[in-house]
């Protein structure tokens, strides 16, 4: 018969009774939030390369994915993607740590941004990908991002590296504008004007766009223009790389 134990016991029990409770009550709500299981031990220098591997593990009716480095777990996945479910997302996980294991002081593990999803990036390449479902309650995306991280460099033996920011983009040298002639193809005949844009020293060279007429499947007619080096073209086209077509005109006849 199990005996419920009072205030009166614990306090009697002492303050280190007490402080190992707390320490168990700390404990258990930190691993209900954690979105991994790190029981595997570090990889030994001499068991390296590691065992990759992932099982299917069930929680209930539940199914989830995980992924073992030496037989201990190191993360689990909860949520499914429009093709894969948990499970298959772990061996897609272990498949690709396996490509990217290299000796222990060229692993490179850290967390960043790719096509707005938080990831884990192994020697600058994406290893896994989180999902909204792989979310505990109180914690974000980026959170789980980075205990998966933490997980694995811990597992391995490293260290995670600063998370890879997103650096906006910066040309090589400044854009510009300019309007240039539209003139036919074949005949170099001004037809309009056009706004062309790009690098500057792009632009530069551009003299002209040049009108290019064809037809496809008998009924639809386009029109191609294309930014090119010279006011009048001739049997070929020097096209200008890098300059775009921003606006059209036509000249009043």
């Amino acid at each position: 018969m199990r005996q419920r134990l009072s205030w009166a016991h614990w306090r009697r029990a002492g303050p280190a009774a007490l402080i190992l409770l707390g320490v168990g009550l700390l404990g258990w709500v930190a691993g209900s939030l954690s979105p991994t299981i790190a029981n595997a031990p570090a990889v030994a220098d001499d068991a390296w390369p590691p065992k990759i591997d992932a099982q299917k593990a069930m929680d209930g009716d539940t199914e989830y994915g995980e992924l073992l480095v030496n037989d201990g777990v190191v993360i689990q996945f909860w949520g499914e993607t429009e093709k894969l479910t948990p499970y298959e997302r772990a061996v897609v996980v272990a498949e690709r740590l396996k490509a990217h294991i290299k000796p222990r002081d060229e692993m490179r593990i850290t967390t960043g941004m790719v096509d707005g999803e938080h990831v884990v990036l192994v020697n600058d390449a994406v290893l896994a990908t989180t999902v909204p479902d792989d979310v505990p309650e109180g914690m974000t995306q980026r959170e789980v991002a980075e205990a998966w991280a933490e997980s694995l460099a811990t597992t391995l033996g490293l260290e995670t590296a600063p998370p890879e920011e997103a650096v906006p983009w910066q040309p090589d040298e400044p854009y510009e504008d300019k309007i240039v002639p539209i003139v036919s193809f074949g005949k170099g005949k001004q037809i309009g004007a056009a706004r062309v844009n790009g690098p500057a020293t792009a632009v530069g060279q551009t003299q002209a766009v040049v009108q290019i007429e064809a037809r496809m499947l008998k009924w639809f007619e386009v029109q191609v223009y294309v930014p090119i080096s010279t006011k009048v073209p001739g049997k070929t086209i020097t096209r200008v790389q890098g300059v775009a077509v921003t606006g059209l005109g036509d000249l009043r006849l």
